[in-house]
């Protein structure tokens, strides 16, 4: 209720901010047209019978849109997150994928026509022309087959006939935020070769999350620099060069939220809520609680992610002859990705010797090494070659051939702790009779394993587009891609190393034997001797560990696959146009990846997923041009829904039931319908404004999926579920407002948008008696105000206005081994910051 009565205020306030000065659509008022590329050809926007979003590089600048998260600020329908320092989620249309899962992508990023992995682009954005959204199955002529949608971005390319740029800078109190950024075009041969440089810094404290283990605050950084070369050699005949460097630091644990008591054991013992301990009387002050107001963390140590990339692409164009042309199009990714993150996600946070006290003999140890370091290298070439008719009046056609080679590798280390207790009862193997133990524990089995993760893609494709001009109102279209994927993928555990393994003993032994064979004064050496027996076989086990975790068998695979599209579209008046489309998506199947769990073939493959989607939309205008507004219905059905879930439990070969590492994906089919609408008017010649609202409903269609209940003789269980999908909202929507008036020889303007973003389930696997959950829905509202003149503007700020601070994803106590109490990691919204920007164009 309190985030509903906050997106209307913010409406209201958006709706106010021309007062009575705009009562009504001015007459001449008119949008400007949108030129966009989404089919790989330039069309207005009203011509392509999809749903197509546009982001200018002037919005990204008015409502101070500096990192690619930040897009959804101002566009409904998608969601973009970075839970943590290695993971980047993009969603659109109900359909997402977590990094975890090794699946592709349910939206592909695009950078100059060009292919990208999600973790190159999320981070500094800048110096755009535009950045179009593609909605609905992209199975023709992008570079994926995705099922969800793609996002293109398009850099500003160099000018040929003068000297031009800007420099921009960013304050932000609240999360200590600066950013400048900056370009200059340089036309180094008139009308004949261009350079434009842009460059890019922003530093910032995040969501503000304060570590209370080592005192450090959440640190982001970035850096980024672009050189651009645009080369005329004739005029029909154009190659754009451009190179870009990122660099970028992010530091910070999440915050945790929950209660642990002071009767919490060294790492490896679980720990006791502080509910449980409460309930006997003992609690009280000793309890630990947090809050998500609190913004703290816990862990042992700070989780961190660098990354380096190194983007190339190179674009093409020949205009031959009169109504062809010849396109090409490369790409060249190199990218470092080296991340730490803490397992242990509360550390030993107000530690006492409460277990010496209850008598089981445990000490607590604070030192032990519990997180995992990644290093992950990726290198891909991108060629793309086009042939396409220009302004043929009746039939225009595309042919194209498209190749990408990728090749990742992730470098792994992970501490684990080991055997933390001897076991509580009678040991068979005394030669004289059972010993009872009573107490023990063996202190510092602090190991690391790791390995080399490869995986390797290519693929392969043909494809081909038509459009046939029907009629002077009617226009089908139709596209087809044959496309062969082939892919490389294997994972072997090795023992790493012990962590200070002179540390490694056994200590506070208690035992008794059950007969007078041994004397009372003998039964402490025979029990140390067993004890070091346990050690010994302990230390053996893991030196020994080395995992396959891919079959040799299923290392390598193969997809084929078909798809396209068809579109009927037609003119009922100037204003007036509908559409009816059908899309087809594929996805390749794989195997999951779950370090050192021996699960059998059949849990770990899935299979090829594909999607077949209706869409009925119209594109309509209004008052001479000042109104516009687009709609789209559709129904997209998923045979093989790449399905992730965490949190899982599995039945190991010796019948123990132990947590799955990371997660598994399932097939299932699933329905996805639901609405897009958005709308953009020039209100008066001062007073312009736009928005959307998405809805999905995104539902499993009675699928087996994986879950934490379990039948006889299943190592993982399994579920028959038609619940919601989960990871994504059902219902977003956004405004977005400018009214501007003259002040003197200065303009003053007032501009706004605003974000609702409904609540997510979780993936997290389903266990008798509960449910996934839901996070709460929320609200973002964010306002500028200052003056202008043409080539200068400055303004104050407010973003997150009423200073939201909702959870964005939902997580099981434990889901990190919160081995001392009932603290789980919470995904935060950046707090509410007020600040100052200026520009300058010159």
């Amino acid at each position: 209720m309190k985030t509903h009565l906050k997106l209307i205020t913010s409406s209201v306030l958006l709706s106010m901010m021309a007062g009575a000065a705009a009562p009504a659509f001015a007459q001449g008022a008119v949008l400007e047209e949108i030129i966009v590329t989404a089919a790989k050809r330039e069309q207005n926007i009203r011509d392509v019978a999809a749903t197509v979003n546009v982001v200018t590089g002037a919005q990204l600048d008015d409502y101070s849109i500096l990192n690619f998260k930040d897009i959804e600020r101002i566009t409904s329908g998608i969601s973009l997150t970075q839970k943590n320092p290695r993971n980047n989620t993009i969603s659109m249309r109900g359909v997402v994928v977590d990094p975890e899962s090794g699946t592709g992508a349910a939206v592909d990023v695009y950078q100059n026509d060009v292919p990208q992995r999600a973790d190159n682009i999320f981070g500094a954005i800048y110096d755009m022309n535009r950045v179009e959204v593609l909605r609905g199955p992209q199975g023709s002529v992008q570079g994926a087959t995705s099922p969800a949608g793609a996002i293109i971005l398009h850099t500003t390319k160099p000018s040929l006939d003068g000297i031009s740029g800007y420099v921009q800078a960013d304050y932000g109190e609240g999360n200590s935020a600066f950013n400048l950024q900056g370009a200059v075009n340089l036309p180094l041969v008139t009308d004949k070769l261009g350079l434009r440089i842009a460059a890019y810094d922003d530093r910032s404290d995040g969501t503000n999350i304060v570590n209370i283990g080592t005192g450090n605050v959440q640190e982001t950084s970035s850096t980024s620099f672009r050189a651009s070369l645009l080369w005329r050699p004739t005029e029909n005949l154009e190659f754009s060069l451009v190179h870009q460097d990122n660099d970028e630091l992010l530091m910070g644990t999440p915050a945790v939220v929950g209660s642990r008591s002071a009767a919490a054991g060294f790492r490896g013992v679980p720990g006791i809520p502080c509910s449980i301990i409460q309930g006997f009387g003992v609690g009280g002050p000793g309890c630990t609680t947090l809050t998500a107001e609190d913004n703290s963390a816990l862990a042992a140590d700070d989780a961190f992610s660098t990354r380096d990339a190194q983007i190339t692409t190179l674009n093409m164009d020949w205009d031959i002859g009169e109504n062809h042309q010849l396109s090409y199009v490369y790409g060249r990714t190199d990218s470092e990705k080296v991340s730490r993150t803490e397992n242990d996600i509360s550390s030993n946070f107000a530690l006492s010797q409460a277990f010496l006290q209850f008598g089981l003999g445990v000490q607590s140890d604070t030192d032990y090494l519990t997180h995992q370091g990644t290093t992950t290298v990726v290198d891909a070439d991108v060629h793309e070659l086009r042939i396409s008719s220009v302004d043929n009046p009746v039939w225009n056609y595309m042919f194209g051939v498209f190749y990408r080679d990728q090749k990742t590798s992730t470098r792994f280390q992970s501490f684990s702790t080991s055997a933390s207790f001897l076991p509580l009862g009678a040991v068979a193997n005394s030669p004289f009779s059972p010993i009872v133990f009573t107490g023990g524990h063996i202190e510092g089995i602090n190991f690391a394993t790791g390995g080399t993760i490869p995986f390797n893609t290519k693929n392969e494709a043909i494809f081909t587009s038509h459009s046939f001009q029907l009629s002077e109102k009617t226009v089908l279209e139709a596209a087809i891609r044959l496309q062969d994927v082939e892919g490389f993928n294997t994972t072997d555990i090795l023992f790493d190393g012990l962590q200070q393994p002179e540390r490694i003993s056994i200590q506070g032994v208690q035992a008794f034997s059950l007969t007078p064979l041994i004397p009372p004064a003998a039964v402490p050496s025979v029990a140390n001797g067993i004890a070091q027996q346990v050690l010994q076989g302990t230390l053996a086990a893991l030196r020994g560990i080395n995992i396959e975790s891919i079959p040799p068998e299923f290392q390598r695979r193969e997809s084929d696959s078909t798809t396209g599209s068809i579109s009927l579209r037609h003119d009922f008046s100037d204003e007036t146009t509908a559409y009816i489309a059908y899309s087809r998506s594929f996805r390749p199947g794989g195997i999951s990846v779950t370090p050192g769990s021996p699960l059998g073939a059949g849990d770990l493959l899935y299979g090829d997923e594909e999607s077949d989607n209706i869409e009925i939309g119209t594109k309509m205008v209004y008052l001479d041009g000042a109104l516009e507004v687009n709609t789209a219905l559709y129904k997209q059905d998923f045979d093989g829904f790449l399905l992730f879930t965490r949190n899982l439990d599995f039945v190991a070969p010796d019948g123990s039931v132990q947590a799955l590492t990371g997660g598994l994906v399932s097939n299932a089919n699933a329905t996805f319908s639901g609405v897009d609408l958005d709308w953009r008017a020039a209100l008066s010649e001062r007073w312009r404004a736009g928005g959307g609202i998405s809805y999905v409903k995104a539902e499993l269609d009675n699928a087996s999926v994986p879950c934490n209940i379990r039948q006889p003789g299943q190592q993982v269980g399994r579920c028959s579920s038609s619940s919601r999908v989960p990871g994504a909202p059902e219902l977003t929507a956004n405004i977005f407002a400018e009214y501007a008036r003259p002040w003197g020889d200065m303009e003053f303007f007032a501009r706004g948008n605003a974000k609702y973003n409904g609540g997510i389930v979780a993936t997290r696997a389903v266990e008798f008696g509960t449910s996934p959950g839901e996070t709460d829905s929320y609200n973002l509202v964010d306002l500028f105000m200052g003056v202008r003149q043409e080539n200068w503007e400055v303004s104050v700020w407010a973003k997150n206005l009423f200073d939201e601070d909702a959870n964005l994803d939902l997580s099981n106590p434990g889901d990190n081994f919160d081995f001392n109490g009932d603290f789980r990691e919470v995904f935060l919204l950046p707090p509410r910051s007020f600040g100052l920007s200026a520009r300058m164009d010159f």
